[in-house]
């Protein structure tokens, strides 16, 4: 999916894709968007002309006034927007929380939209200046104009706020499942759990509770890269993927020291409703040497706990210095 490509790789994909009316598949509903878009515009166009058929200004306005609002809307917009695309910050898609990504974007549409504000205003003055008859024709046909960008607005806000909302409950009930299977089951309210999902912008408390309350008992856990407590026990790699390899992936070890990255033995969550069963795990161990070496076990080979209602299961791989975050399930 390229999610992993620099910000502005993404971004010219995007508006490249956009110019050619692709808009890409729903998470939610497996439609193209560009159709749900369209099915929607009509209901919104009626309302939106309505009202902007009386709200384009018949009176003349301020030269000051629209240069103020055409500056402000530029600030809004192109400040974020620079932040975006040249911080090396936003380079890292897992680097944007809500607070550092959301709220520049956000600032960056309101700037468009006062900038768009700027000139409609401008042709409305236009307008203005013509005799009444023409005046009142071209007012209705700006606010034809108006009335479809904002349901073109309003239909495609929706569905990116659907897809998104829809794709991120799939990645919550996909990591409350693996939770609820027992995946953390050997990690104790002594050990700490150091897990590559983010609960609440990095809240250590939030992240903790959100294990407590699936698992049903006491345990601690935060993200990698926070500084560790003082008398934190034993450490657990924790991490989940969503579509890894094709599938959902998550897996649960004893991590070797602070750094995080060597295991000694694992679980991992497989969903034996989708996972062959003589799919392989792939993964690679850290050698006395520092080298790295790839090695595979069948799915049959590991042992396995009796498997869910869905059909799911835990596998547990028995060796030594496997590298976390260089897992994949593969059945070919």
């Amino acid at each position: 999916m390229g999610l992993n490509d620099p910000f502005l790789v993404r971004y010219g994909r995007f508006v490249l894709n956009l110019v050619q009316g692709d808009l890409g598949t729903s998470y939610k509903t497996g439609l193209d968007v560009m159709q749900q878009i369209m099915q929607r515009i009509p209901y919104t166009f009626l309302l939106s002309f309505a009202a902007l058929l009386f709200a384009v200004p018949r009176e003349k306005v301020s030269g000051k006034s629209l240069g103020g609002l055409a500056l402000l809307g530029l600030g809004l917009w192109a400040a974020p927007a620079a932040l975006l695309a040249l911080s090396a910050r936003y380079q890292q898609p897992e680097a944007i929380t809500w607070k550092w990504g959301y709220i520049p974007a956000a600032a960056s549409s309101v700037g468009l939209g006062l900038l768009l504000a700027a000139g409609v205003a401008a042709l409305a003055e236009l307008c203005c200046r013509l005799p009444k008859v023409p005046s009142a024709v071209l007012r209705a046909l700006l606010a034809v104009v108006l009335a479809a960008g904002i349901a073109a607005n309003g239909a495609f806000t929706r569905g990116c706020l659907r897809t998104h909302h829809a794709e991120n409950l799939k990645a919550y009930n996909f990591f409350a499942d693996t939770i609820r299977a027992g995946l953390a089951d050997e990690v104790t309210a002594d050990d700490l759990i150091l897990c590559n999902e983010n609960v609440w912008d990095t809240n250590t408390q939030a992240e903790t509770n959100f294990f407590c309350r699936f698992a049903g008992r006491e345990l601690h856990a935060q993200m990698p890269g926070i500084e560790l407590p003082a008398g934190h026990g034993t450490l657990y790699a924790y991490q989940t993927y969503r579509n890894y390899g094709g599938y959902d992936l998550a897996w649960c070890g004893r991590l070797t020291d602070d750094t995080g990255e060597v295991m000694d033995g694992m679980r991992v969550y497989v969903q034996g409703a989708l996972v062959p069963d003589n799919a392989v795990i792939k993964y690679k161990v850290r050698l006395a040497d520092g080298t790295e070496e790839a090695r595979a076990i069948c799915l049959l080979d590991c042992t396995q706990t009796p498997r869910d209602a869905n059909g799911d299961y835990l596998a547990t791989v028995e060796d030594s210095g496997i590298v976390n975050a260089k897992l994949m399930i593969w059945d070919g």
